[in-house]
């Protein structure tokens, strides 16, 4: 069985509201509603979604309509913090929000953001990893930059270091924007090439290296419990896997990427979303099946 982890964190900095129940579809769909579509189409049947505390119930209200329908289990990131209930304002970040869900996660799983529209060619080359993976072998799907771009601002992006086909690392880069027909960042003021392959969040992993992120993150917990505004990133965890051998095959997607990070954002998803239905890519409206 494959499972689909859902990062939802709630409210966006940048966005100033709750991104990722923002309607983008005919129908009022958002995002996320349009991830669990395509990933249940290909062959997904399990779906964990990992929130807060204030924003679950939003979600929950929002995804009534599936409870007989689906496998959805909502899990509390705050509920995960060693110091919970006495819990930090801040999540501690994507590879805590993964360890997080360690107790309802068995096998192959796949993680994606909720703000995020990642296309079925990222499903697809999940289902197709997790057909052949070996026993040390981790995935990810990556994007070219040129095509991860926001028509509305400046974004975050994790720049992959490659070996054909295989991840060697990914750094963060940050304010990445085009300018002057050239693609900066605050990283690479000279330029970034716009066929480098990016991360989006968009791993495919297995549980049974979830002993492996329980001991990275209680090393992470003992040396910066009392910081209120580090993270315990995902892509760091993977790095130190992979430094241990751990094989994290790429799969390239060729479709381009939309998602919200800024207000105006949502407008430009409206367009993307209604471009897809047109061209018979997505369907008028999202029907989900037992």
């Amino acid at each position: 069985m494959s499972t689909l982890i859902i990062l939802a964190g709630g409210l966006g900095s940048r966005y100033r509201g709750d991104k990722q129940v923002a309607s983008v579809g005919p129908n009022d769909e958002c995002i996320l509603e349009y991830l669990m579509f395509n990933a249940q189409n290909i062959g997904f049947s399990h779906f964990v979604i990992l929130s807060s505390t204030d924003f679950i119930s939003v979600l929950k209200n929002k995804l009534a309509y599936l409870n007989d329908t689906i496998d959805l289990t909502f899990i509390n990131q705050f509920e995960h913090d060693p110091a919970y209930p006495e819990h930090r304002d801040k999540p501690w970040g994507t590879a805590h929000a993964v360890w997080s869900c360690r107790n309802v996660v068995k096998g192959e799983f796949m993680v994606v953001n909720a703000d995020d529209y990642y296309g079925a060619d990222a499903f697809k080359n999940a289902v197709a990893f997790f057909a052949k993976r070996g026993s040390q072998e981790l995935g990810m799907v990556s994007y070219d930059l040129e095509n991860t771009l926001s028509v509305n601002g400046a974004v975050s992006r994790g720049i992959c270091a490659l070996n054909q086909n295989i991840l060697l690392g990914v750094e963060e880069n940050t304010g990445v924007q085009t300018i002057n027909s050239r693609i900066v960042s605050h990283q690479s003021a000279n330029g970034l090439a716009p066929k480098l392959q990016v991360s989006m969040n968009c791993w495919l992993l297995h549980s049974d290296f979830f002993n492996e992120l329980s001991d990275f993150f209680e090393r992470f917990y003992k040396k910066f419990s009392d910081d209120k505004h580090i993270e315990c990133m995902l892509p760091k965890f993977i790095g130190g896997l992979i430094s241990n051998g751990v094989v994290v095959k790429v799969y390239k997607s060729q479709e381009r990427w939309f998602g919200i990070t800024h207000p105006e954002d949502r407008a430009w998803c409206k367009v993307r979303i209604r471009k897809l239905i047109q061209l018979g890519l997505l369907p008028s409206k999202i029907k989900f099946h037992q």
